[in-house]
């Protein structure tokens, strides 16, 4: 009789009950290989209803087991397989737990959540599944299964303390504009302010704890939660070697690095980086704007959640992230009238092409090889973009400008000091009280300039400059005149 050892798997996503220990029914099958072995059990899972990606990195085995190593490998590949074959069965997982997020009681603070569960429904619908790579369907489905996970623990801790959502924001500045114009440069440096507030990456990312807020300063370079997110992103890179170094080239991400709040909105399926591997329905989805309310309801719960969980007095929050463009009004809405913006702006012959490089960094792992379509990544940020700034436009019309100030990537690239300045001081916000060779060593050693940059013209995305001027003529017009400048 052939006795194969325990092995232990912790489900991340489990709806159906399966507990946590499903193999204790099938540890010992008699004549079985191990092949046969692992087929039985991910019959089980199945079975059960319980998503194979949520499993993939969880399955341990003990040291002093004989064959537990060579038992768990199989299980592994058999298990990616079984995904590779039928994604359905995860996206239903992931759908379900969607849903789970809303119907809980402690969701009363976010309020109508219909257009989240659409965003969800229409992103699972019209990923590209046909183009993918089975490594990418596989990394793909436990990533949208364990952010829906701490999508739930962020709303049954905030929604079972009041006290939380009623807790008053600390001046918000938020940062936005066409994206690669400056604002993460800009962000780092009003972020590095110590009387400002910035999020770190470690706050945001599923990978660590979101709920174990940080109680001061000197914890945003000690937390454990930094270590831990490493870990894990190493563990990443077992599916994709180098991905977060060719990210680098376009956007520096460590997990104690100042990061724009995008990480947070990717908790309301606000997925504007990963729309490269979706067909046209998500970009139209995204592009709805009036239904976005919901997104910023949850970012301003997970901002109160930090602020009072926070254990030092700092007088401003700043944040930063470009789609801020296209739900201005949503943001206004939720944040009320102590929200002040920065509009960053640069001519989107140079933005545009960069942003696609983003974008094309951040999906490509996912593709079979060739499969990615780089025109099709230009016809997305072309649209979106374009929506963006046509109702930034329509917004500064209509709003008082002590609310706002324009700031192009040309001033801020000459003297970002007189930049920080120029913005506090319009906001009526007493300047940074902060040596000024405090602020030139924290631009010196800005991470960003650490990494060799990517290289990319229009042409690798189907564009031309002459068809980019032609789609943003209005805005670059209307920015030049406003602004007193040429693009």
């Amino acid at each position: 009789m052939q006795s194969f050892p325990l092995i232990k798997v912790s489900v991340d996503v489990s709806p159906n009950g399966a507990g946590s220990d499903p193999f204790a029914r099938v540890t010992q099958h008699g004549q079985q290989s191990v092949s046969q072995f692992a087929e039985e059990v991910v019959a089980l899972l199945a079975k059960w209803g319980v998503a194979p990606p949520a499993l993939s990195f969880n399955i341990e085995h003990a040291a002093w087991s004989p064959g537990a190593a060579t038992v768990a490998a199989e299980i592994k590949k058999q298990l990616h397989e079984y995904e590779s074959n039928n994604p359905g069965m995860a996206r239903a997982q992931i759908l379900q737990v969607a849903e789970a997020t809303v119907s809980s009681p402690l969701a009363h603070y976010l309020g109508d959540q219909t257009d989240f569960l659409s965003g969800v429904r229409s992103f699972l619908v019209n990923i590209m599944e046909d183009k993918l790579s089975s490594n990418g369907i596989q990394v793909l489905n436990m990533w949208l299964a364990q952010v829906l996970n701490s999508r739930m623990k962020i709303i049954e801790y905030i929604g079972s303390k009041p006290e939380i959502t009623q807790t008053k924001l600390k001046k918000p500045i938020f940062i936005t504009g066409l994206p690669r114009s400056g604002m993460t440069l800009l962000h780092y440096l009003m972020g590095s302010n110590p009387d400002a507030r910035a999020l770190r990456f470690f706050e945001m990312t599923h990978m660590a704890d979101p709920t174990k807020v940080v109680t001061n300063q000197q914890q945003l370079t000690s937390d454990p939660r930094i270590h831990e997110v490493g870990v894990k992103s190493a563990e990443f890179e077992k599916f994709f070697p180098g991905y977060f170094q060719r990210i680098a080239q376009s956007h520096y991400a460590h997990p104690s690095a100042i990061e724009e709040e995008i990480g947070v909105m990717f908790y309301s399926f606000c997925l504007m980086l990963h729309m490269g591997m979706t067909k046209p329905g998500f970009t139209e989805w995204l592009q709805t704007s009036h239904t976005k309310g919901h997104i910023y309801r949850f970012l301003k719960g997970f901002m109160q959640m930090i602020q009072k969980g926070g254990n030092w007095d700092f007088s401003h929050w700043v944040l930063k992230a470009p789609l801020h463009m296209l739900y201005i009004n949503e943001l206004m809405s939720e944040f009320g009238d102590d929200c002040q913006v920065v509009v960053m702006h640069r001519n989107p012959i140079h933005a545009l092409p960069s942003q696609c490089r983003l974008v094309e960094s951040w999906v490509s792992d996912f593709f079979a090889s060739g499969a990615c379509d780089k025109h099709y990544i230009g016809r997305q940020q072309i649209a979106l973009y374009k929506k963006a700034v046509d109702t930034m436009m329509e917004w500064e019309a209509k709003t008082n400008p002590a609310k706002y100030i324009n700031i192009t990537y040309e001033e801020l690239m000459v003297d970002p000091i007189a930049c920080v300045q120029k913005i506090y001081r319009h906001f009526n916000m007493p300047v940074p009280n902060v040596d000024l060779r405090l602020l030139t060593y924290t631009l010196q050693n800005n991470p960003q300039t650490k990494f060799t940059r990517a290289t990319y013209t229009p042409e690798m995305y189907g564009l031309t400059a002459e068809g980019i001027q032609q789609e943003f003529g209005s805005y670059t017009h209307w920015a030049a005149a406003k602004m007193q400048t040429r693009f």
